[in-house]
């Protein structure tokens, strides 16, 4: 077993370019893991089981070989079984005898690239066959891209979520009353601008409304018992809406805490309605 000593991942391209998704972000920082040709079949199948790895490069020196994984394994253990089970014991089995030709990228190229690299295969290479800078798998690509769209379905849920508590708790005709209750200071010399449906109203509209001192008694039935909890839970979401769709930075882990969270709080009221409604 080795790690590779080539070239660490690409820095973040300056000028803007690291808004753009590359392969190099899916990377670590550290070389890939990779094992020896000579390993026997035993040392690289318990390598894998330790290490939570699927599949490990095949390295001579700094030449990748190939890619040694549970499906090479048995694909061609399967294929070629009669040979093995006349001239070899399992523990003298080596890996070399068992890889597959990597399919390799780029670390530089966009990540959509990955999407046709991994039609037919669970991994793929970064780098060259003497340059090898990393490995990712379909469960890295997966979780990369759950974490850069995870604050947008964090939010449509909240919002949804919240849309559907307020239209339970008021008839559209009392959602009016709301709106003039809570907006009219914001309106003032607009009135016939003055949004009345949910549909016309920003989240932070809604908010607005639902917290307003006198409309809380129509809200309090399916909101919860206390105005302050709402407020809250609910209230931040608005300016961290507001940061993530206007693309002004990036967010932190507290950030995505207040958004699972609030999340989480709507559902739970939406749980709690569908139970009272049975």
């Amino acid at each position: 077993m080795t790690v590779s000593d080539s070239e660490p991942p690409p820095a973040d391209p300056p000028d803007g370019m690291h808004m753009f998704h590359r392969v190099s972000y899916l990377l670590s920082g550290e070389g890939p893991v990779a094992i020896s040709p000579d390993l026997t079949i035993p040392e690289a199948l318990k390598l894998m089981r330790d290490y939570g790895f699927a599949q490990m490069p095949v390295v001579a020196g700094k030449e990748v070989l190939g890619l040694f994984s549970h499906r090479s394994f048995s694909e061609r253990l399967m294929n070629s079984q009669w040979l093995w089970s006349k001239t070899r014991t399992p523990e003298t089995l080596v890996v070399e005898d068992f890889i597959e030709t990597p399919v390799y990228v780029r670390a530089v190229e966009p990540i959509d690239k990955l999407f046709t690299a991994m039609d037919d295969v669970d991994a793929v290479l970064v780098g060259d066959p003497d340059r090898l800078q990393g490995i990712v798998t379909s469960s890295d690509v997966i979780a990369y891209l759950y974490r850069v769209a995870s604050p947008y379905l964090l939010l449509k849920e909240t919002e949804t979520g919240l849309r559907s508590l307020i239209e339970a708790a008021v008839t559209p005709e009392k959602l009016r009353e709301c709106a003039q209750q809570a907006l009219a200071n914001l309106y003032q010399g607009r009135e016939d601008r003055l949004p009345t449906s949910l549909v016309a109203m920003t989240f932070d509209e809604q908010v607005s409304i639902v917290m307003n001192t006198r409309n809380w008694p129509a809200f309090a039935g399916v909101m919860g018992a206390s105005r302050d909890m709402f407020t809250y839970e609910i209230r931040p979401v608005g300016q961290i809406r507001n940061d993530v769709f206007h693309f002004k930075r990036e967010l932190t882990d507290e950030d995505l805490e207040k958004l699972m969270t609030a999340r989480e709080w709507v559902l739970r009221k939406l749980r709690r309605k569908v139970g009272q409604g049975r």
